[in-house]
Parts: C-alpha cells; sequence; structure tokens
C-alpha cells in the first residue's frame, strides 16, 4: 500500500513578485539586484502568495519612473543613476 499522494508543490521559495511592471524587465531585476545589495529591498515571504519585494517609500516612489526613463527612445539614465547613488549612498558608514 502506498500512503496519500503528495500535495501539489507551491512556488520555490527562491520566487519573488518584483515591485516593478515594467517593459525591461531585464533593468528591473538589475536594479533590484542592486538595490538588495545596498540593503534597501527585503524579500517579505508569503505563505499564501509569492514573496515581494518590499522597498523605502523614496525608492519605490521613483523606481517606475526612473526605468521608464532608461528605456525609452531618447534614455535618460540620470534619474536611476540617482536612485541607485541615494540608495548606496544611504547603507554606508
Amino acid at each position: 500500500m502506498s500512503g496519500p499522494p503528495p500535495p501539489p508543490a507551491g512556488p520555490p521559495a527562491s520566487s519573488c513578485t518584483p515591485p516593478c511592471a515594467t517593459d525591461s524587465d531585464g533593468l528591473c531585476s538589475l536594479t533590484l539586484l542592486a538595490l538588495a545589495d545596498a540593503g534597501q529591498a527585503r524579500r517579505e515571504p508569503s505563505w499564501g502568495q509569492p514573496a515581494r519585494l518590499s522597498l523605502p517609500r523614496g525608492v519605490q516612489n521613483g523606481l517606475t519612473a526612473a526605468l521608464d526613463a532608461a528605456v525609452t527612445d531618447t534614455p535618460d539614465t540620470a534619474p536611476l543613476l540617482t536612485l541607485l547613488r541615494c540608495a548606496g549612498s544611504s547603507t554606508a558608514a
């Protein structure tokens, strides 16, 4: 006799819902990685849904606009660079 079937597998623990929805998914992922490295993005696990990234309010507010500006027909990376510099400097001792 075999036991009951195993429960269905949920999403992997490493899956995470990024807090930005933009046409530049690769750039978004790299930006979130840099923010996490600077201590500005934290994973919030959840039992009922995919984990989410938590960002400080100022970072969250500027992230989508900065990413959108960087991938337009005439790219402007200044907002994204400023966001990353500020995130990095806020963790410097």
